[in-house]
C-alpha cells in the first residue's frame, strides 16, 4: 500500500529513472529505443495499482498521459481522496482516463470503492479531462481487469488518435479558464 496508494511523485520517479533504464539496458534488443514522448507513455492498474496510474499521471504528466484504471483506490488509505478534491481546485492537466468500477466494488473503513468512482467521474468532468467511464452493475472489486473486451476497449479510447493528436483536455473549469488558456502547456519545474 505505501508504494502505490501513497501520494507524491515517488513511485512515477522509481518507473522513470530505475525500472525503465533498467528494462532499456538488460531486456529490450538494442536496436530498440522508447519514445522520449510523454504522449507515448501509458500506465494501467487496478485497485491499488489504479490509484497509482492515475497519480503517476498527475504528479510526472512530462512522462505519462495516459491511464486505464480499474477500482481506484481514490479512498482514504493514504490520502487518495485528496486527488478527487485536486482534480477539481487545480489547473487541468492533460491527461486521458478509461476508469471501470462496479456497483458491489470494495467497501470497508477506507472508503467505499463504487462512490468514490462516481465521484472521480465527477470531478473528471468538472475538471475538463478527458475520460471514459464505465460502470457495472453488480461488478465486484476489479471488474473490467479481467474482461478482454472492456481492456480492449479502454486501450482504443486511451490510444485514440495517437498518431494524428496530442492528449489534451476538454475544457477548463470556469474558475480557472478566467486566468489560464487551453492551449497553454505544462513547464515541470524541479
Amino acid at each position: 500500500s505505501i508504494e502505490y496508494d501513497s501520494l507524491g511523485p515517488r513511485y512515477a520517479n522509481f518507473i522513470i529513472h530505475e525500472l525503465i533504464p533498467t528494462i532499456e539496458k538488460q531486456i529490450l534488443p538494442k536496436e530498440t529505443t522508447l519514445s522520449a514522448s510523454c504522449d507515448m507513455h501509458s500506465i494501467c492498474g487496478s485497485s491499488s495499482g489504479g490509484i497509482c496510474s492515475w497519480n503517476a499521471c498527475w504528479e510526472r504528466n512530462d512522462f505519462f498521459r495516459r491511464c486505464l484504471i480499474n477500482s481506484p483506490t481514490f479512498s482514504s488509505f493514504r490520502g487518495g481522496e485528496e486527488l478527487l478534491a485536486y482534480m477539481r481546485k487545480y489547473e487541468t492537466k492533460p491527461i486521458r482516463c478509461f476508469m471501470t468500477v462496479g456497483t458491489d466494488d470494495m467497501r470497508n473503513s477506507a472508503g467505499d470503492w463504487h462512490l468514490e468512482a462516481l465521484t472521480a467521474k465527477e470531478a473528471m468532468e468538472y475538471g475538463g479531462y478527458e475520460y471514459e467511464f464505465e460502470l457495472f452493475e453488480g461488478g465486484k472489486h476489479g471488474i473490467g481487469s479481467t474482461n478482454a473486451a472492456v481492456m480492449e476497449r479502454g486501450l482504443r479510447f486511451i490510444w485514440k488518435d495517437w498518431k494524428t493528436k496530442s492528449v489534451g483536455i476538454r475544457h477548463l473549469p470556469e474558475r480557472v479558464a478566467d486566468i489560464v488558456t487551453a492551449d497553454s502547456q505544462w513547464i515541470r519545474k524541479s
